[in-house]
């Protein structure tokens, strides 16, 4: 993965398992990004998920009534029943 990004920057958010020996081993050789203690502010990945939420948590359908159905029915139809 990291050969295919040619000048690619990473950025260590030293979550254990990215500090683990065999990880930082395969980050030998690419710059890395120290990351700030307790700065999730910092982190490119949080403004999109606040975008994320607002988008997913609304609702696709809104609730009709049957007067609302029949109508829309009715103009779907080209008014034939």
């Amino acid at each position: 993965m990291l050969s295919s990004r040619p000048g690619a920057i990473y950025q260590q958010d030293n979550a254990r398992p990215h500090t683990a020996r065999l990880s930082q081993q395969c980050l030998q050789g690419y710059d890395v990004l120290p990351w700030p203690a307790r700065s999730p502010d910092l982190s490119p990945i949080e403004h999109v998920w606040t975008r994320w939420e607002g988008n997913c948590s609304r609702p696709r359908y809104r609730r009709i009534n049957c007067a609302d159905a029949k109508t829309m029915a009715g103009s779907s139809t080209g008014g034939h029943k």
